[in-house]
């Protein structure tokens, strides 16, 4: 016969549950001449305890938004890194105006995307064309079928896959600021014309917030961008379980985690968005590593959120490093557009720091080694130091070169960090 399962009644809401729904205390006690531990419960079941900190937390928040010290969402625009941009001379297609500009989308197969929503591809002829769009039965966007570079984490690999995607949403994650990636699920767009797709006529916003300002344009015939962004940033607007302390800069003054963090699913995720908040805006860790004084986190990165859904993308199962100047050489900003996983090897190979030794010898020549992974290279000896680097740069090109075909050939890396790879100008620096 089975062991009945103990419950205990909770003083808070009153329902008789099991004892693994409450916390355990243990307790040691003497019993006798010997200590032996006593188990008890506590009367509040772990549901009405979490119920009861979040209304706490809420509550403080609430104190904290009153006061403006809560993030504030402004209209903001993304810095595009110039080597994105699709030169007119070399696509020989015809803008529809001067201020349109075409941007390199980096998860897709050879596309881009313009400022007014018009997604452009290079066929195989090497001819670029623009994409026919169909428009959407229920939100009636027009919406491209695109091939997007995935990680297909079954196979552990790269592949491609056709997805549909709006112009709105590829115009918003290309040149808009989008504090809030979860709960922005819908577009607002200038008069409620669903076909101006010009990237500062739309806003990424919630489903509540769609409606209020739709309330304001249907009533008034206009809603200006300071009646958007005062909505955007009301608290009655906000999703159902909008917590306002979640929205602290806690995190060294500029990080915020955005919502409830679900530490045994998430803690992984929460460690690397940390790292990279700690490298940019720590003091102690300048102090140890100066040379990311200069190194900064996109404004859509602060958000711990955010992070965790391009982390969630474009992370795969194996061990690896975020890296954030392999995909354009130089860059200092940890973002979604800058950054890309790849394998420690790979990541140590494009580091400057220490990725070379020079030698003179007795007979007054000079001696060059490569150095990967700590591994020590011989690259030869040379009569002038400018040979040694010349024969640096060439080697460790063809280095790079032969680890990115290798690595594609076996879709270890996406198709963006192929290209930067062959792509890859080696410097020989003193």
């Amino acid at each position: 016969m089975k062991k009945e399962i103990e419950t205990k009644i909770c003083s808070c809401c009153g329902k008789e549950l099991k004892l693994n729904k409450f916390i355990k205390n243990r307790r040691l006690c003497k019993v006798g001449f010997r200590k032996e531990y006593k188990t008890s419960y506590q009367s509040v079941c772990k549901d009405c305890r979490n119920e009861k900190r979040q209304n706490t937390l809420k509550e403080k928040g609430m104190g904290l938004y009153d006061n403006g010290k809560l993030v504030q969402i402004r209209k903001k625009y993304k810095k595009i890194n110039p080597n994105r941009f699709l030169k007119q001379t070399e696509s020989k297609l015809e803008y529809l105006d001067k201020h349109e500009r075409f941007v390199k989308l980096l998860y897709y197969d050879n596309t881009w995307i313009s400022n007014y929503g018009r997604p452009v591809i290079k066929k195989e002829d090497g001819i670029y064309e623009f994409v026919k769009g169909k428009r959407n039965k229920i939100t009636k966007e027009i919406e491209y079928s695109l091939r997007k570079n995935i990680y297909i984490k079954t196979k552990k690999a790269w592949g491609y896959k056709q997805e549909r995607v709006s112009a709105s949403s590829l115009v918003i994650q290309t040149f808009i600021v989008n504090y809030d990636m979860k709960n922005n699920t819908m577009c607002w767009h200038k008069d409620n014309n669903i076909d101006n797709n010009f990237y500062k006529d739309i806003y990424p916003v919630t489903d509540k917030q769609y409606a209020a300002i739709k309330e304001i344009y249907d009533r008034e015939g206009t809603v200006s961008e300071e009646e958007i962004l005062e909505i955007v940033n009301d608290i009655q607007y906000k999703p159902d379980d909008w917590n306002p302390w979640y929205w602290r800069r806690s995190f060294e003054g500029v990080g915020y985690i955005g919502d409830k963090i679900d530490w045994k699913k998430e803690k992984a995720i929460y460690r690397a968005w940390a790292n990279i908040i700690q490298k940019c805006y720590s003091p102690k860790v300048h102090k140890t590593r100066p040379y990311y004084k200069e190194c900064t986190v996109s404004e859509e990165w602060k958000n711990f959120q955010n992070f965790k859904i391009w982390y969630k993308d474009y992370k795969g199962k194996i061990k690896q490093d975020l890296d954030k100047d392999i995909l354009f050489q130089g860059n200092k900003e940890y973002s979604p557009e800058t950054c890309v996983y790849t394998t420690h090897f790979i990541n140590t190979v494009f580091e400057d720091r220490g990725s070379k030794t020079l030698e003179e010898t007795k007979d007054g020549k000079y001696k060059i080694f490569m150095m990967i992974m700590g591994e020590e290279r011989d690259l030869g000896v040379f009569d002038t130091k400018e040979e040694c680097y010349e024969a640096f740069e060439k080697r460790k090109k063809e280095f790079i070169i032969k680890l990115a075909e290798k690595t594609k050939k076996k879709d270890k890396i996406p198709e963006c960090q192929y290209q930067a790879m062959i792509n890859w100008e080696v410097k020989a620096k003193e």
